[in-house]
């Protein structure tokens, strides 16, 4: 193609408008571009909330002092925030794993871990996504007493340092009718 010839006077104009044109030519899918979400913020997550049904981003039924039976499941509601967003092609990529583990309240020693509990990997249009996580423990091989549930969460495209994440709950004993023994102690019971 062959461009007209312009006079110096409409050259430099013409010229501004190819580069603008340019700078809004889609990137080749295999030139990804991260794009940060919510702001300038570190990557991290939202609270962990325990609850009694998750239906969606921002629509669960909150478990306020969680006391469970081992026969029970532990079900957890998070938001990660500021992850990073890859731009491929028309979409936008994000990827974030997740490892979990349960102590003792106020102990060392894990209990119990799983690493890559969660591998969330999806594709957007939108280069900040709505995204929740949900997570499903059983508790059958703990024993009465105050735990705490940790998480640590990791934005595989941004590469930032690791969120951690924790929510301390109850397990109480089963009474033979399938109710829960409840105890005084708060599960929360507030800065020391």
């Amino acid at each position: 193609m062959r461009l007209p010839r312009l006079d110096r006077a409409r050259r430099p104009r013409f010229i501004l408008a190819l580069l603008m044109l340019a700078s809004t030519w889609p990137l080749r899918a295999d030139e990804p571009q991260e794009v940060e979400n919510e702001g300038d913020g570190s990557f991290g997550v939202t609270s962990l909330i325990a609850c009694k049904e998750i239906k969606g981003y921002e629509d669960f039924v909150a478990f306020p002092d969680p006391v469970l039976t081992k026969d029970d499941k532990l079900l957890v509601y998070f938001r990660p925030r500021n992850f990073k967003t890859a731009r491929n092609g028309a979409l936008f990529a994000s990827h974030l794993t997740q490892d979990c583990r349960i102590r003792k309240k106020g102990g060392k020693p894990v209990i119990w871990s799983k690493k890559n509990i969660t591998d969330y990997a999806a594709k957007s249009d939108s280069p900040r996504p709505s995204v929740y996580l949900r997570n499903t423990i059983a508790l059958k091989s703990l024993r009465p007493g105050v735990y705490v549930f940790e998480i640590v969460l990791r934005d595989e495209i941004g590469r930032s340092a690791p969120a951690y994440g924790s929510l301390p709950f109850r397990i109480v004993a089963s009474l033979e009718g399938g109710g829960a023994v409840k105890q005084d102690e708060p599960v929360n019971p507030g800065p020391p």
